[in-house]
């Protein structure tokens, strides 16, 4: 028989199985009986209990092939197990099962009565006649010998200018040349013919034949035809199933698409009976959690499973877990819980919805559930936040104003000084998630004026304002503010920072320095009245020249002392307000970025960069920290031993990238006498050169060194470093020593190291020099004075 063909048409439920059990086809008939949806590759433990599973099991070990047995046993359907159904059982040649449902026998037959007789109605045989030939299908009769006795019209019409006197008194052997049909077929239907006479039961087949032209699908029955109480012949009704059979391929491919459609979803999507029966799962759903839904119900998944809610502490009664919930018939959404196996302690956390599942009446059949494993988002938000922490740990860390607010001038970021700043000038309290504008509602003053400062940084520009502000009677304070843009990963503006701090002492030492001027352009004035009326005293006028020319000279080296400070001030205001803001600026944004990017795959690249970019900001902060050190005027003397300088420096740098491809060496000449001198900056000096020959190897270079020589004194030490790194230009080395000047744009340093190196041998009274070969080589040469002897 051919396994493709399933009886769409018939009122009775079949279906097609493998030697393991799986839906291969199935009619509507058995898809209506079982009252679920049936997919195709479905265990048939999914459709009849498990004592009927054991009785199929034993069947397929005795059926032989071609082979038809009867078996009853009832469906596990929607609500309840169906009455017990007695099925024909079939093993074909391609070792395909196939069940049949057979018709319910008739009971006891009924006492005819004079009422009942009077009632039945009467068919003529010529009423019979035609109703038998205007049907669509193939209807014949054969007697005890297997003659045709009766064919009707349409099996003329398709047997193709044949006549019913071709027919009758042919055996099916007789009739199959002329049909054009193959013995093979017409052995099967002469063996069912004998069948129905020697059982005296109905037989059901599929066959096809196949034509020069096309092949013809066909469904058959046969069933015994009795006269005066035994069987005289055999009735066959025969129908052509072609386009059904084109109709049941497309609906088959139809679901096959569907359910690969449906374990393709990211979605895992799950479906369970009233009995708690898992009914159907994709593949997702499978691996979501941690059991198989294949073949376990909720009772038993319970046992193995924990459930929690998100804190992984609190028990999650199964009451609300939501696919559960459902069965009551209460529809939830994004509901998050934590699933555990209790066996491996394997958990994931799981955002599921879930709603009742009902049939075509409305009645509730059980409830559906699609849901998402989301634990990688979950650890990913855990780490966001960390970073966020850190960052903001950062940002307090400063005594800076720090704000960063979105287009809609809600706050992203701030830390305690621009808190407090803002309290002190607006009145008001903010933190993180507040609106300025809406804060400011009572005072559309202030609120005007944040928005005209904002503005322009929320255009994509970025520029420095100063701001005063009245803090109480009589107390005017100044702010200087830097504002910048802040992009996403588009480069579209989605926010603005500002990084600010008070003036006021900087201006009032501007303000001291005017005095100083002009104060100093009168006394100037004085003295030359002083030197005019001293013009008459040869010797006294000498005098006055030279008291007012070393005056002169002590006041412009003051000046010109307040300007350069005044000078590294403005520079050091800058560079902070840059280097701080430019990695916060980063940092805030790729967090913004982080918030609004649905490909999760993308955030370890995103945490990546803040962690440089924080990085780059804790350096900056040391170099800070460096300069700000060696520039105290405390000096204090010790006795230095500058082998366990150098490893100290070492010690201290051994984590420097590059480090351990350099070789770091220590040789002493001259007289060993004690030399004393400033520890503190002298560690500065060290960690500076040595941490600078590291950064800048020569990649092209077999090997790298630095060699460190000490030429000791009673009266000082002259130390020479020298390395064989990628050397300096020579128009860079008249400003390598300058404030922020940077020779190299290979690493990211800060631009104070050498600066903070020529300060730091100034304040112990000392000299450096510099000798470089660009590509090849670099040496400074320090000299210092013994601080005992001074």
């Amino acid at each position: 028989m051919d396994a493709e063909i399933f009886f769409q048409l018939s009122p009775l439920a079949q279906c097609c199985l493998t030697p393991d059990l799986l839906l291969v086809k199935w009619n509507d008939a058995f898809e209506q009986l079982a009252g679920i949806p049936v997919w195709a590759n479905d265990p048939l433990q999914k459709f009849i209990p498990a004592k009927a599973l054991k009785e199929v099991h034993a069947l397929i070990t005795s059926l032989n092939n071609g082979e038809t047995k009867e078996l009853t046993f009832a469906l596990r359907t929607n609500t309840v197990k169906t009455a017990p159904i007695t099925w024909k059982t079939h093993l074909n040649q391609d070792n395909l099962l196939y069940f049949i449902q057979l018709q319910n026998q008739p009971g006891p037959k009924a006492k005819e009565t004079k009422e009942t007789a009077k009632k039945a109605p009467s068919i003529s045989l010529d009423s019979l006649t035609s109703m038998v030939n205007q049907s669509g299908d193939l209807i014949s009769r054969f007697d005890k010998q297997l003659r045709f006795t009766f064919v009707n019209q349409e099996l003329l019409r398709q047997a193709k200018k044949l006549t019913t006197g071709q027919f009758l008194g042919k055996t099916t052997k007789e009739m199959a040349p002329l049909l054009g049909i193959s013995q093979e077929n017409f052995t099967q239907w002469t063996n069912d013919l004998q069948q129905v006479l020697d059982t005296g039961k109905e037989v059901m087949h599929h066959n096809h034949v196949n034509l020069p032209t096309h092949t013809v699908h066909f469904q058959t029955m046969m069933f015994p035809d009795y006269s005066d109480g035994a069987i005289s012949g055999v009735l066959v009704i025969t129908r052509i199933i072609n386009e059904l059979k084109n109709t049941e391929v497309k609906l088959r491919e139809q679901k096959n698409l569907l359910k690969l459609v449906f374990d393709c979803m990211q979605e895992g999507v799950m479906v369970i009976d009233l009995e708690k029966n898992f009914v159907l799962s994709n593949k997702t759903a499978r691996t979501a959690i941690p059991i198989d839904l294949s073949t376990k119900n909720y009772e038993e998944w319970a046992q193995q499973v924990e459930s929690f809610y998100p804190d992984k502490k609190t028990i999650l009664p199964p009451e609300e877990i939501p696919v559960i919930k459902a069965l009551s018939g209460e529809t939830v959404f994004d509901h998050l819980g934590y699933y555990k196996h209790k066996k491996t302690k394997e958990g994931v956390f799981i955002i599921m919805n879930a709603s009742p599942l009902t049939d075509a009446s409305g009645k509730l059949i059980g409830a559906v559930a699609v849901f998402n494993n989301v634990s990688d988002r979950i650890k990913t938000q855990e780490q966001i936040a960390s970073s966020l922490a850190t960052l903001q740990g950062i940002i307090e860390s400063t005594q800076d104003m720090v704000v960063a607010i979105d287009k809609n001038y809600s706050i992203l970021a701030i830390n305690s000084p621009g808190r407090k700043s803002f309290a002190n000038v607006a009145g008001k309290l903010i933190d993180k998630d507040s609106n300025l504008i809406e804060v400011l509602a009572n005072r559309p003053d202030l609120a005007e004026g944040v928005k005209l400062s904002w503005y322009r940084a929320l255009q994509g520009e970025t520029y420095m304002m100063m701001h005063e502000a009245e803090m109480g009677s009589n107390d005017t304070r100044y702010f200087e503010s830097v504002y910048s843009p802040m992009y996403d990963a588009k480069g579209s503006v989605i926010g603005a920072t500002m990084v600010g701090r008070e003036v006021t002492e900087k201006l009032e030492q501007e303000s001291e320095i005017k005095e100083l001027v002009n104060r100093l352009m009168k006394l100037n004035q004085q003295f030359e009245e002083k030197n005019k009326a001293l013009l008459a005293g040869e010797e006294e006028l000498s005098a006055a020249n030279e008291e007012l020319k070393t005056q002169q000279e002590e006041l412009q080296h003051t000046v010109d002392e307040l300007a350069a400070r005044n000078f590294e001030l403005d520079q050091l205001v800058y560079k902070m307000s840059h280097d701080i803001r430019s990695p916060l600026t980063s940092v805030l944004g790729l967090t913004n970025v982080m918030k609004v990017d649905p490909d999760q795959s993308q955030w370890p690249v995103y945490i990546n960069h803040i962690e440089n970019r924080v990085l780059t900001l804790d350096r900056f902060v040391q170099s800070m920290i460096s300069y700000a050190k060696a520039n105290r005027n405390v000096t204090e003397a010790q006795l230095i031993d500058f082998g366990a300088l150098l490893e100290q420096s070492k010690h201290d740098l051994a984590y420097m990238k590059g480090f351990d491809s350099i070789d770091i060496t220590l040789e002493y000449k001259g007289e060993n006498s004690a030399f004393y001198g400033d520890l503190f900056r002298l560690k500065i000096l060290f960690n500076n050169i040595v941490s600078n020959a590291i950064k800048y190897q020569n990649p092209y270079a077999e090997s790298h060194y630095l060699q460190v020589l000490v030429d000791q004194t009673p009266k000082q030490a002259v130390l020479t470093f020298t390395d064989n790194g990628i050397g300096i230009k020579e128009d860079h080395i008249a400003k390598i020593f300058d404030m922020f000047y940077r020779a190299t744009e290979h690493t990211d340093g800060s631009g104070l190291g050498l600066y903070i190196v020529k300060q730091t041998v100034e304040k112990m009274k000392g000299k450096i020099s510099l000798e470089s070969q660009y590509g090849k080589m670099t040496k400074f040469i320090v000299v210092l004075p013994n601080m005992e002897k001074a």
